[in-house]
């Protein structure tokens, strides 16, 4: 695991990070705003160069509700997103802690605790639209060989709003053949949001994607609905 002590000469604070997706604050522009909240990718060398010194950071955003025209009562409420860009190292200002919903026992207690955020969805902001994030532990209604294909790889998936209940509800089979039987949309997403992958046919972000898109696209086949 790769590892770095960063020291914060804006907020004269010294913490450690490590490449284990930790989330951390950004400076903000214009100053005087919320800092900006991300996830660490990858630490990055000056010059290419890995016996030099880490002078950057690929970071992969999170964007507060009002980044997208949102507003909402719950100030510690954020948006997952695949937006990722190069920051600074200097530009770090803290560490804090954003967890999936369903990773928090007791919500109250956990935003009354200083620093901690939650999420349950993706903003896509070339579409502007909001996509639902589920634990793929929670994924009942699929084919056995999806649902095992899922957990052995991806940590959560990505569904069209309003479409999560139908994924979690109880399995549906044919009346007729007793087989699965089920429509849906399905994106697969790592434990982290730094990859994800469409299981409908729509542009995939990074050549990087197209061999796993093709491969959930393979397991993953549009079925219609059955009404036999």
């Amino acid at each position: 695991m790769q590892a770095v002590v960063c020291w914060c000469r804006a907020e004269r604070a010294e913490f450690l990070l490590t490449l284990a997706a930790d989330h951390v604050y950004l400076v903000c522009e214009p100053p005087g705003e919320p800092y900006y909240l991300g996830r660490i990718m990858e630490f990055l060398h000056a010059k290419n160069d890995t016996s030099g010194p880490i002078d950057a950071l690929r970071i992969n955003w999170y964007y507060r509700p009002k980044d997208i025209g949102r507003k909402v009562q719950d100030t510690r409420l954020v948006f997952a997103t695949m937006h990722s860009d190069i920051s600074p190292l200097t530009s770090l200002r803290g560490k804090c802690h954003i967890r999936h919903k369903t990773e928090i026992v007791d919500m109250a207690a956990y935003k009354r605790a200083p620093d901690s955020f939650w999420y349950e969805k993706l903003y896509d902001r070339y579409i502007q639209k909001n996509y639902e994030v589920i634990p793929t532990a929670q994924i009942i209604n699929v084919p056995e060989h999806v649902k095992r294909v899922l957990d052995e790889r991806w940590k959560y998936i990505l569904v069209e709003q309003g479409r999560g209940k139908e994924l979690t509800s109880a399995v549906k089979t044919c009346k007729r053949c007793s087989g699965y039987c089920a429509r849906y949309v399905l994106f697969a997403w790592r434990s982290v949001p730094a990859c994800i992958s469409f299981a409908s046919p729509r542009p995939v972000w990074g050549a990087r994607l197209t061999h796993q898109a093709a491969t959930i696209r393979s397991i993953v086949p549009s079925v219609n609905t059955r009404t036999t």
